[in-house]
């Protein structure tokens, strides 16, 4: 994407490894002068943003690889101290349709202004549905990412059903900025 601002008014999905970037990693103070550098995903329905789900080739596993890199992810919808939606969720439907090695790096995750709505979740890796033998989501890697959530948000970071999760250089920020691990 080139730097700009991106409404976008329905879900985006990725089925396999596509990686969605930008010019220029966001800095934590977002502004108008960013506009001119920093490519900015807004999500202003209601629901989940973005989902990897490996779903493109049936058994295949051409859903591995691919992510987000250098981007500005905000919710416009909903009213301040509300949370509407996840930002990103990881997941899959069987132990060969899945999402596996995405990378998030470089991203900024974070509601619109004080008087938007938050995200419920920053980022979602749920291999819960892949119920087969070594199943779950895998092989993930989440660097130089932060996520703002307060107190309208669930958390910033949910892995349940997920295996070789890498964070580092993560801000998980604001009263709500936790990760659930389960």
């Amino acid at each position: 994407f080139p730097a700009g601002e991106y409404l976008c008014n329905s879900a985006i999905t990725v089925g396999r490894g596509i990686t969605l970037q930008g010019p220029t990693p966001p800095s934590a103070a977002i502004n108008v002068e960013q506009v001119k550098t920093t490519a900015f995903l807004i999500h202003n329905f209601s629901g989940n943003f973005i989902t990897f789900n490996g779903s493109d080739v049936p058994g295949t596993i051409t859903g591995s690889g691919g992510g987000l890199e250098k981007l500005a992810i905000l919710n416009k919808n909903g009213a301040a101290n509300s949370a509407n939606g996840t930002a990103v969720t990881v997941t899959g439907t069987s132990s060969t349709d899945r999402a596996t090695w995405v990378r998030i790096i470089d991203c900024e995750i974070a509601r619109y202004s004080s008087a938007h709505g938050e995200w419920t979740w920053g980022i979602d890796f749920d291999g819960s549905v892949v119920t087969a033998a070594n199943g779950g989501v895998r092989d993930m890697f989440v660097s130089r990412v932060r996520i703002a959530s307060d107190t309208g948000a669930t958390g910033s970071i949910r892995i349940y059903g997920a295996y070789n999760v890498f964070l580092s250089d993560i801000e998980c920020n604001l009263t709500n900025g936790d990760i659930l691990i389960s």
